[in-house]
Formats: structure tokens, C-alpha cells, sequence
């Protein structure tokens, strides 16, 4: 049965409180009665929309790291060029990195997959699906010689590197340290490119 118009828009303003109320104060210091205060909304409401406040997160973050991840594929849908795709692949997520969004809410999703509070995040497990799938048909494409398994193989690996270079400012407990010009060499070397060819 499809939404009133009302729902869809208290849906979205609860959203909106909430992100608003995560980046000021923090996830852990955000309490439901505060979100529904800033949305103009009664508490009940919220539990018509949202079972926790576990919930509104997965939304919220769920959302918006694949919407980043979506946006990134159509930059990269008309290019043929391994080393310009892989190029774009870290300038998105230079940008992802760099987003107060990111370095606010990353810590706090890995806090609640690690304590078991939430189990997934769908709309991320299927985006970043097509991401690494998109990866591999560029390696593939460009490097003929490869077996089904090595391109997987070389695209999984590119596509942990990339999400470790995108988190390096906000994961908290790992804080790694990459440069942009030794990160995309080591891309390079490991995909076989000559950093001055047109490949």
C-alpha cells in the first residue's frame, strides 16, 4: 500500500533531525525524544516510522554511502580507459573521505555491525556489488590475458584498497596513512599499468 504524502514527508524530516542531531552532538548522545522535538513531531510518531533509533541510522547512513557509490559508477559508466577509471574511483572517494558525513557517522556504523545492534545495510551490500562487478569488467576488458578467477581476485582487492583509502580519516582504530600518488602507483603496478601509457 503506497505512503500518504504526509508519512513520506514526516519520514524525511525525522531522517533529516537525526542526521542534523548525529553530526552535532553524536550517534550515542542523540536521543529519540530530541529528534522528534527538532521534526515537530510527537514521540509516537516515530515509532510509526522507525523501530529505534538503530533503525533511522541504518537508514540514514544506508542511504547515503550508496548514493556516493551510485553517483560514482555513472561518472565512470562511458569510460574505457583502465587507468582514467581507476583515477575517478579515488577522486570520489577522495571526496567520500573527505565529507563531514562520512567522518562523522563511519565510526559509529562500524560500532553497530561490530556490537551486533545491526545486522546489514542492503542498499550498501547491493551497490558496492556492482561497484566490485564494474571493477572486474574494467580489469577484464583491459587485460584480456587474465582468468575469471585472477580478474575477481584483482577486483576484490581494489576494491578493499579503495574503501581503506576511503575511510583512512575516519575509521577511528585504524587510522592508515595513504598518499595519493604511492596509493595510485601501487593500483597501477598491481593491474600491470605503465603509469605513462594511455591504457
Amino acid at each position: 500500500m503506497p505512503r500518504s504524502a504526509r508519512y513520506s514527508t514526516t519520514h524525511q524530516q525525522l531522517k533529516e533531525q537525526a542526521l542534523a542531531l548525529f553530526l552535532e552532538k553524536g550517534y550515542e548522545q542523540t536521543g529519540i525524544q530530541e529528534i522528534t522535538e527538532r521534526a515537530g513531531v510527537a514521540v509516537g510518531s516515530f515509532y510509526r516510522h522507525f523501530s529505534c533509533k538503530e533503525e533511522i541510522f541504518v537508514e540514514i547512513w544506508d542511504e547515503y554511502a550508496a548514493n556516493n557509490i551510485c553517483q560514482t559508477l555513472e561518472k565512470v559508466s562511458h569510460i574505457d580507459n583502465l587507468k582514467a577509471f581507476l583515477d575517478i574511483l579515488m577522486s570520489e572517494n577522495e571526496k567520500f573521505a573527505q565529507d563531514p558525513i562520512t567522518a562523522a557517522l563511519y565510526a559509529t556504523q562500524t560500532s553497530l555491525i561490530s556490537s551486533h545492534r545491526v545486522e546489514s545495510f542492503p542498499q550498501i551490500a547491493e551497490w558496492s556489488m556492482r561497484y566490485r562487478i564494474e571493477i572486474q569488467r574494467q580489469i577484464q576488458r583491459h587485460i584480456p590475458s587474465q582468468s575469471e578467477q585472477e580478474a575477481v581476485t584483482q577486483a576484490n582487492i581494489v576494491h578493499c584498497l579503495l574503501n581503506s583509502y576511503a575511510m583512512r580519516y575516519a575509521d577511528r582504530l585504524q587510522r592508515f596513512t595513504y598518499h595519493a600518488r604511492p596509493f595510485r602507483q601501487i593500483l597501477y603496478a598491481m593491474l600491470q599499468l605503465d603509469e605513462d601509457s594511455e591504457i
